[in-house]
């Protein structure tokens, strides 16, 4: 969590080619935090690092033996799940956060706590040795270089500048175009961040939720791995046998169906994700129709895979990119999802196009790839 000085150039101010007293404007009032650095579109399992929470990785293993639980806001924690564990694990769920042996968050929790922006930022000895080179290239006069002095010798030295300024082009006068190209490299050059596309930055109003967070002295632990205890006992599906039971769920036959929907029902859902969600994205027609469709334990998946139903056809890219958009929201997204919807897009929409029953024009699979903000989000 890092201080934010918003850098403001007035170009009034800039007389025979170097910025004057005044011009260079340093701002403090800001009231969220700079978080990171990220080619992510949204937080996910890499950007946790850059939040201070490294000890907090999904996929922890938890022992909740007599243990009492608090739960934070915007969990996928079912009540039916909660409740095998105060059966099984004489477990107990606590409003008083102070008390409970366990706090439980979730990745959508930490994702509302804050923001991507495509801003440009500097750490302050990136911003230090950019206004070093200005200096060398003259473009200061002594009253701004003194009065840059003083703001080094106050600001906090962890803490970022964000670049908010309008270019100098918009300016007809020749001479504040010139420096501002000028002031403009130096800052690109000067910038040892350049291989991020985006800041991430911590929500004024979410602070002290922030800070209660990290303060915890609690065990503090992800609602999947919660769950992932309670279905510890229960099979995984393979990613080798996604063919094979979506043949079941497409199947004619509605006992054939009805059967296929009774092992994803009765799988570990959170292990066994890129599988049961592809299934249930693409074909959830046919899931619908089946004679368990109303039964306790399929209410449960139907629960928790709510966000992934409805008719999804192949007539259109949205469908696909909204699979794999989805999929990293929720931090699920697989090498094995990536390829199998890959592999979808071709052989269906893009078929006779490109596919393998066009005439003309062909794409190999391997020269369909994803945009690099959805590859950071792969989990490997």
């Amino acid at each position: 969590m890092k201080k934010i000085y918003s850098l403001d150039t007035v170009y009034e101010k800039i007389k025979g080619g170097k910025m004057t007293s005044g011009g260079i404007i340093l701002g403090d009032d800001r009231q969220d935090y700079f978080m990171g650095f990220s080619n992510s579109w949204e937080l996910g399992e890499k950007d946790i690092v850059n939040l201070n929470l490294p000890k907090i990785q999904p996929g922890s293993t938890i022992n909740l033996q007599d243990k009492s639980l608090y739960r934070y806001p915007k969990l996928s924690l079912p009540r039916q799940k909660v409740d095998l564990l105060k059966e099984k694990y004489n477990m107990k769920v606590t409003r008083k956060a102070d008390v409970a042996d366990i706090h439980v968050i979730s990745i959508p929790f930490l994702r509302n706590l804050v923001s991507f922006t495509w801003d440009t930022c500097l750490t302050l000895p990136d911003f230090f040795k950019a206004c070093k080179k200005s200096i060398e290239e003259n473009l200061f006069t002594q009253d701004v270089i003194d009065e840059l002095s003083q703001w080094f010798k106050d600001a906090d030295k962890d803490s970022v500048v964000h670049i908010n300024r309008y270019r100098g082009y918009y300016n007809s006068n020749t001479m504040v175009q010139d420096w501002d190209n000028k002031f403009s490299d130096i800052l690109k050059q000067c910038n040892t961040n350049t291989e991020y596309n985006k800041c991430m930055y911590l929500h004024e109003t979410k602070v002290e939720d922030y800070k209660k967070l990290i303060n915890c002295t609690a065990t503090v632990a992800y609602d999947t791995d919660i769950i992932n205890v309670v279905d510890s006992e229960l099979a995984v599906i393979d990613n080798d046998q996604y063919d094979t039971i979506k043949a079941m769920v497409t199947s004619s036959d509605r006992d054939n169906r009805s059967l296929a929907v009774e092992m994803l029902a009765n799988c570990n859902i959170e292990k066994s994700f890129d599988v049961v969600s592809g299934l249930y994205w693409w074909h959830y027609d046919w899931i619908k129709d089946t004679n368990n469709w109303n039964t306790v334990n399929v209410k449960a998946l139907r629960s928790r895979m709510k966000s992934y139903e409805g008719g999804h056809n192949t007539n259109h890219i949205y469908a696909f990119n909204a699979y794999l958009k989805k999929l990293a929201q929720d931090n699920k997204l697989t090498r094995f999802a990536v390829d199998k919807t890959r592999k979808k897009l071709l052989d269906t929409l893009l078929e006779q196009m490109v596919g393998p029953k066009s005439e003309v024009f062909k794409v190999q699979l391997e020269n369909l790839y994803i945009a690099d903000e959805i590859e950071n989000m792969i989990n490997e």
